[in-house]
């Protein structure tokens, strides 16, 4: 795992491509456990043409609950979660930030431009949220939480 850099989420967070509104269904909302959380990603060591070194998870572990949790990745597959996906990036994102920059579905806002587009494989966008380039769109993704009581303090997004 390589650790990308650190978000804050509150409450309510996103798991979404970045290019689909909040209101829409593919959408993934989880109630977290309010703090900073460690993003880490995965790279695919599968020997398929084209899908090797491709990021293959993004994973967020709260600082304060997930230390255990940093050896392994979340596997609670028990909620069958799951995220959409449309333009071959996907993230995990602190609901409120995503809601107040992200102003429409359209890919073409100014948020978009200023933190999707410029990106590599993967980028921080203003400690409110992670995002990576999985490089497959029209679909879905995989999505794994490990709770504390009724909130997650522990995500993944499994892309490949």
């Amino acid at each position: 795992m390589k650790k990308i850099g650190e978000i804050y989420l509150t409450d309510l967070t996103f798991l979404s491509d970045p290019c689909l509104g909040t209101e829409d269904v593919g959408n993934c909302v989880i109630r977290t456990i309010p703090g900073y959380y460690d993003v880490y990603i995965t790279r695919s060591q599968s020997r398929e043409i084209g899908f090797t070194n491709r990021v293959s998870n993004i994973i967020a572990f709260h600082r304060d609950y997930g230390k255990a949790m940093k050896k392994r990745y979340p596997t609670d597959d028990s909620e069958n979660l799951y995220c959409a996906v449309d333009s071959g990036t996907c993230g995990i994102f602190n609901a409120n930030y995503y809601d107040e920059h992200h102003e429409t579905n359209d890919v073409h806002d100014d948020w978009y431009e200023e933190n999707v587009i410029k990106m590599d494989d993967y980028c921080i966008t203003d400690e409110m949220g992670a995002i990576c380039s999985s490089g497959l769109g029209d679909g879905c993704y995989d999505v794994f939480a490990e709770y504390k009581e009724e909130n997650a303090y522990a995500l993944r997004i499994k892309f490949l």
